[in-house]
């Protein structure tokens, strides 16, 4: 009589234990990607089919958004996902910031002009100081204030996304200041 195969001990521990971490995280990180893929897909097939635009002005990144609130909320994520999902949101989203930094360059930032640069970084300066003190005084957080206000003036998702853990932001504030920004 045969029963389940068990697995034999590991010779090479850190080689098990890498495998391990691996798939633990495979099936959210191909959810994320594949959320990203279609998501992508039909934003360039509605700018240039539906729309007409030879290049589609549209951005996979609402679409995406939406997904995955679709997903959460009406289908229900399994916990089979939560730990890839949780790599793909903290440490590859921190490195595709730390990518979309090096691509800045100061010679980029030179083409604004001279004469642009006060009113660029006037506008950061007011919308940092002026959105997080608007926030409170319509009941909002301190937090979620903040991050709709680097989100708004900064780079969008990225600065949100950077910011969150050094404020200490809990996820429905990440969550709400993402919708904020990716709607505006």
């Amino acid at each position: 009589k045969k029963g389940p195969v068990k697995n034999p001990k590991p010779v090479w521990a850190p080689g098990h234990a890498a495998l391990e971490w691996i798939g633990q995280r495979v099936s959210g990180f191909a959810l994320a990607a594949l959320l990203a893929t279609v998501a992508n897909w039909l934003a360039d097939w509605v700018g240039t089919s539906v729309l007409g635009y030879k290049n589609s002005p549209l951005s996979g990144v609402p679409l995406a958004i939406v997904f995955g609130m679709i997903l959460c909320n009406v289908v229900g994520l399994p916990a089979l996902f939560q730990s890839g999902l949780t790599l793909c949101m903290r440490q590859l989203q921190r490195l595709a910031i730390m990518l979309l930094g090096f691509r800045l360059s100061l010679g980029m930032v030179g083409a604004i002009g001279v004469d642009g640069l006060p009113v660029v970084v006037g506008c950061i300066v007011v919308a940092l100081v002026v959105i997080p003190w608007l926030g409170v005084k319509v009941g909002l957080s301190k937090r979620l204030a903040t991050l709709i206000a680097v989100g708004t003036s900064i780079c969008g998702v990225s600065a949100i996304m950077a910011v969150a853990p050094t404020i200490e932001a809990e996820e429905e504030e990440v969550s709400y200041a993402v919708a904020c920004v990716v709607i505006f």
